[in-house]
């Protein structure tokens, strides 16, 4: 598993029409796609659980879990885990966000 400290920015209306409907709820599971250079693969969000909701258009440090970035899936996206690189967030095809990267941590499942 993949794990990856950024600091994640939801797109405001103002910024693109492809922005969220309305701000997030960091006690709720939030698992958006993140595009590792091309690479699109689950994340889970972990946010700071004391804040009442993400707002659109602010910037938070957060951890990001991606259980299907193991084995092979590593070696494929590893060149492009750069820290301070920023990523795409996404629903599908659609941008919603961006999360600059701060760290990576690999941790390799035990079998």
């Amino acid at each position: 598993m993949l794990i990856m400290e950024a600091d994640i920015h939801f797109y405001t209306p103002e910024e693109t029409e492809h922005s969220l409907s309305s701000d997030l709820n960091p006690r709720l599971i939030l698992r958006p796609s993140i595009n590792l250079g091309g690479y699109l693969t689950s994340g889970t969000i972990i946010a700071d659980k004391s804040l009442d909701k993400l707002t659109r258009g602010q910037n938070y440090r957060v951890l990001i879990e991606m259980p299907l970035i193991f084995g092979e899936a590593y070696d494929d996206v590893k060149d492009s885990l750069v820290t301070g690189e920023t990523f795409f967030i996404q629903n599908a095809s659609r941008k919603i966000g961006t999360c600059r990267a701060i760290s990576f941590v690999y941790e390799e499942d035990e079998v």
